[in-house]
Order: structure tokens, then sequence, then C-alpha cells
């Protein structure tokens, strides 16, 4: 290979290493920018509803918490309908009316 080429490869590799390095400092201000957007505004609660403050926190806490624990204990799935024992597969999450051409056993 010839000098010149190694020098046009060079320039070439520097100019995407220097796109590829704006793109993504332009991206993340973007980023940066959306985030101060929507940052959550906290307010002053009044002291008579710090007690149903509280509450509601630690509701939504509990809630979340199980949830968590449930789709832990499952594998990563939560079945809103009960499923059957003897056959885990089977479930009624459809329902086929009495004149349909199939049938479920």
């Amino acid at each position: 290979m010839k000098r010149g080429q190694v020098t046009v490869f060079i320039i070439l590799g520097l100019v995407v290493v220097l796109a590829v390095g704006s793109l993504l400092y332009v991206r993340s201000q973007r980023v940066a920018e959306t985030q101060r957007a929507f940052q959550a505004v906290i307010e002053e609660v009044p002291s008579a509803l710090v007690p149903v403050r509280d509450f509601l926190s630690d509701c939504v806490r509990a809630a979340g918490e199980e949830a968590l624990r449930r789709v832990g204990e499952s594998g990563g799935y939560v079945s809103p309908l009960p499923a059957d024992g003897a056959r885990p597969t089977e479930g009624d999450a459809v329902r086929f009316g009495p004149g349909s051409d199939v049938s479920v056993a």
C-alpha cells in the first residue's frame, strides 16, 4: 500500500470518529434537556394531608413489592386467570360460542 493511501484512510478514520463522537454528544444533550423538562415538581403538602400522603405512599410501595414478588415467584409470568392444576396450559382466556366449529376439550 502506498503512503498516500494510508494517509487517506487515517483521515477518513478520524472524520468518522469525530462524527460519531459529536453525534453521541448532541444526543446526550437532547436527553438531558428532555429530562429537565419532565422532572417532577415536588409540592408542599399541607400538614392536614400528610397522613393521606403517607398512606398512599405505603399502599403504592406495598402493591409494587407484592407485584414484583408474584412475578419473581412465577418466573416472570403472571396470569390474570386461574390455571387448572391438572392442565396448566388450558385456560378460559378464549371462550367459543356454542355454534363455533372449534371444540374445547
